[in-house]
């Protein structure tokens, strides 16, 4: 299901990343579950976060997303991402 609508998904997620902040509410488990399922993808590259030691796998608490979402906002390639799509 995901390959087939790769872009709706990507678009709904980076539609989520500008939420006001009141609003944030699963776009951290949103997040770590494209990086898990899709960790070649070059739009999800480089994002400040780091896969957990034991499972392998992305675990983004809401803190964290909070914390380094603005980062991931005002950073070059997430505007290049958006003119891509």
């Amino acid at each position: 299901m995901y390959e087939s609508n790769k872009t709706t998904f990507i678009s709904f997620w980076l539609k989520t990343l500008v939420e006001r902040e009141s609003l944030l509410k699963f776009q951290n488990e949103y997040t770590a579950t494209l990086l898990n399922c899709d960790p070649t993808n070059p739009i999800l590259a480089n994002l400040p976060f780091v896969r957990d030691e034991v499972s392998g796998e992305f675990k983004i608490t809401l803190t964290d997303f909070r914390a380094r979402r603005l980062s991931l906002i005002s950073s070059k390639s997430f505007y290049t991402t958006i003119s891509e799509i």
